[in-house]
């Protein structure tokens, strides 16, 4: 794949304590090839101007407001309309990336050209920077979509977007990110990177 271009999706609202964070892991990959789109919710407490401020330090940074709050649902296909890229992730704005996560996602999808979502374990920081909780995401068992802990940090080629119906906006709270990588791995190869990202 060369280095093919990687849309980061972030949907914020209210998170003005944790988002310069969330952006600044992003800017400090060792891949370089990246976009990350911040959807704003019509936050009030400051996030939106940040995620502004930091737009202005790095033109990769995109960031856009809604007119009227849309909830995370809305949100995330309003995030997607906007972005680019060959392949998709979520990152949420109390996220953070290790320096070499899309390197290494990168690395994985080339070794696996037939695999359409990649999905990772996940570590829990608090907000000093300590180490919480480590959960290893189970290996992919067709029979338990449900089950899988594939939200942080899975990333996905945009090409399955035309053959699945995208993000189901009719859902009332959240969870849209796991609807949308059932739909995946309900027609396409899908692996597990063992590893914390």
């Amino acid at each position: 794949m060369d280095k093919p271009l990687i849309s980061l999706l972030m949907t914020s609202y209210n998170t003005a304590r944790f988002i310069k964070y969330a952006v600044d892991s992003v800017r400090n990959q060792t891949y370089e090839n990246w976009e990350l789109i911040i959807s704003d919710d019509c936050s009030d407490d400051g996030t939106w101007e940040i995620a502004q401020m930091m737009a202005t330090y790095d033109p990769r940074i995109k960031s856009y407001r809604n007119e009227e709050n849309l909830g995370i649902v809305k949100n995330r296909a309003k995030a997607y309309s906007y972005s680019t890229g060959d392949l998709v992730c979520h990152f949420d704005n109390d996220d953070m990336l290790e320096r070499f996560s899309l390197d290494e996602m990168v690395r994985a999808f080339d070794q696996l050209p037939d695999v359409k979502l990649i999905y990772t374990d996940l570590a829990q920081i608090g907000e000093e920077g300590e180490h919480h909780h480590y959960s290893a995401s189970e290996t992919y068992d067709p029979n338990k979509l449900h089950q899988h802990g594939w939200r942080h940090f899975g990333m996905y080629r945009r090409s399955v977007m035309d053959h699945i119906d995208g993000y189901n906006t009719k859902l009332v709270s959240g969870c849209e990110d796991g609807d949308l990588f059932m739909q995946i791995a309900e027609k396409f190869p899908i692996a597990r990177l063992p590893k914390v990202l």
